[in-house]
Order: C-alpha cells, then structure tokens, then sequence
C-alpha cells in the first residue's frame, strides 16, 4: 500500500497489483484507479478473497497417504491433513534429510513457480531456492513456462536476449498508426493484456487494438485458442495443436529460405 496526496490535499491509499492499480476506499474496499480506462475485474474480490476463511490455507497441511508411507500412490486422490507448524516443519525437515543422505541435493527439485508480490518481496521460487541454497544446492530449471521460445530462439536469430527484444518492442501508438499485419503466436486477448509482472497504471492493449483494426490493420492469430486474440472483425484464426508454435515457426523460416522469399539485404543489415 502507498499513501498519495493529490494536489488537492486529499490523501489517497494506493495499491500496486499484477492486474492493476488500486484505491483502498473505506466501507467499499478496493476500486480501480481512476486513470485506467479498462481496469482488470480482478481486482474487485481481491479483498474479500483475501479475508475468506473458507478460502484460505490457515495451517500446514500434508498428503494423509504420505503419512501413511503409500510412496506416492495416492498423490492424485488423497486429503490433507493439518499438522501443528512444529510437526509439519520436522517432517519436512526430516524429508529432506532423507533425500540428501540417499541421493544427494541433485534429487531435490525447487520447482516452486509464480510471480507472487508485485514488489516481489515473498516470490515463492526465490525464497524456496534461497533456503535450499543454504543446505547444499539442488536441480532447478532454466527459462519460464511463459515465453520459453523466446528467451531460447531470439539470441539464436537476433543475437539479443528476449528481454532486450521486450524492452525495444514497438510501441500501441506507432503499431495503431502504421501495422497492415499482426501476426500472433498466442497472448494477444484482452485478458493476457491485462496483467503485468510488476503492477501497471493503465489497461491501454485493447483501446490500441481497436484502434489499429479500425484503420485496416489484419489480425492473424496462431494459437490452440480462438480467444488468444481480442474479439476484432476482421481477425483470422489458424488452430495449431498446444506446444507446435516452434515447429511451426522453424517451418515457416524453412520455406522463407529455400523458396528466397526473404530479404536478404534487411537480413544482412540488421
């Protein structure tokens, strides 16, 4: 939460989110920030969510089969069972001592995954790896479940890591103005446009999208999902089977090449 004042002497208690900027108002709980002319609905039950009970993990709780020793057998259809914190900590102490001593700190997987906080103080994957760190190591994985092709493919093609590629990305404006033809592996809904890593201000991906479409930019989607693009009329849907996008890309550059449909010459320029 932050405390802004207006200019006006009002103050203000804002709060930062992954689907947006909120204001804690007394008696209505959070309302979207006034600024944002298409806020996430998110938002709206964040509060209550937060503050139901019946929603709520309040107490350790461990796999009842795996108190049982069923190795694993049950773990698709089993209960928990809450445990006082002082028990569930020497269990899960107790388990990583076991793994360690059979089969070293290569056999412990810290898979934790999630953005957590926007400010990123309780991330979940850096907290758990911290911990682990500090009892010999263990196996973690490289990339994000995200946007993996990128962070992977675009060194390869452009010599530039994924981020500096999302950090020079063209901007709404300039795409509304002058793009005759989007082409979208996935990602592009109002929904995906919707949140942000680290909190955002303003919903503004629709508003451009619109925009751009009304003066004749085509919209190509390429995803498992019709819903991956916003609802545009003149959008075209491709349907390909989930995890082909790669493929399909090294298929398309494949036939670029050999059929000298690329330009050489912007290719050797940038």
């Amino acid at each position: 939460m932050t405390l802004f004042q207006e200019h006006s002497g009002r103050n203000r208690i804002l709060t930062a989110a992954h689907w947006g900027v909120y204001e804690l108002i007394k008696g209505r709980g959070l309302e979207p920030f006034d600024l944002d002319g298409n806020p996430s609905r998110i938002g709206r039950g964040w509060v209550s969510a937060a503050t139901d009970k019946a929603t709520r993990v309040a107490h350790p709780a461990v796999r009842r089969g795996w108190l049982r020793g069923d190795g694993g057998q049950g773990r698709c259809d089993d209960a928990f069972v809450e445990l006082p914190w002082d028990e569930a900590l020497d269990l899960a102490a107790g388990a990583l001592a076991d793994v360690i001593s059979e089969h070293g700190n290569a056999a412990i997987f810290a898979g934790s995954y999630g953005w957590a906080s926007a400010g990123r103080v309780h991330h979940a994957q850096s907290q758990l790896r911290r911990f682990l760190n500090s009892i010999g190591g263990f196996t973690g994985s490289r990339d994000t479940y995200s946007h993996a092709a990128g962070e992977v493919l675009f060194p390869l093609i452009t010599g530039m890591s994924c981020k500096a590629i999302d950090d020079g990305a063209t901007s709404w404006p300039l795409i509304a103005e002058n793009c005759t033809l989007f082409l979208a592996f996935g990602g592009m809904s109002d929904n995906t446009a919707q949140i942000a890593s680290g909190g955002t201000a303003e919903h503004e991906a629709a508003r451009w999208f619109a925009h751009a479409a009304e003066r004749g930019m085509k919209p190509v989607l390429i995803s498992p999902l019709r819903s991956d693009m916003a609802a545009l009329p003149n959008a075209r849907w491709i349907p390909i089977r989930p995890g082909s996008d790669v493929a399909l890309i090294l298929a398309l550059s494949h036939e670029l090449v050999t059929n000298r449909w690329h330009d050489e010459e912007f290719l050797a320029r940038y």
